[in-house]
């Protein structure tokens, strides 16, 4: 569903909120009557995606500050995925890591989330290991070889 210029599908117990562009003082009005709007719902678990945003201003940080804050107070959590480096950086310098979850993408957000990436089922999920190419651990002897077939 777009909405406000922002992209939100829910995954899982997740709501993906994909935003484009800047988050400078426009930006962040916009993201913040998005988020206000989640919330009312009582939507409060938000993965930002943040990968096609190019700047993020003191605005954006303190809104993202702000509404985490708000997500936990309701018993969940707002998170950012497709981090750049250099808002890996500013968080970092800022301490702020600490205070807010950074992922690299969105795969690795889910996962860490316990939602399984869109298409994927969490059985399928577990079975086969964290990504659909990567094999299946035989988790009798912890190894990464393909599972044994069963003997008949």
């Amino acid at each position: 569903m777009e909405r406000n210029g922002f992209r939100e599908e829910r995954v899982g117990s997740l709501s993906v909120l994909s935003i484009s562009g800047n988050l400078d003082t426009h930006g962040t009005v916009v993201l913040e009557e998005t988020l206000d709007d989640l919330i009312a719902r009582g939507v409060v678990d938000i993965l930002l995606d943040v990968k096609r945003g190019s700047f993020i201003g003191s605005s954006g940080i303190q809104a993202v500050l702000r509404y985490a804050a708000h997500c936990r107070e309701r018993g969940g959590d707002l998170v950012l995925c497709g981090v750049s480096d250099m808002m890996r950086d500013v968080f970092g310098a800022m301490g702020l890591d600490r205070t807010v979850a950074l992922y690299d993408d969105r795969t690795g957000a889910l996962l860490a989330r316990g939602s399984p990436p869109v298409g994927e089922r969490r059985r399928d999920r577990d079975r086969r290991g964290p990504c659909p190419d990567t094999p299946a651990v035989d988790r009798r002897n912890g190894d990464r070889r393909r599972t044994p077939a069963a003997k008949t």
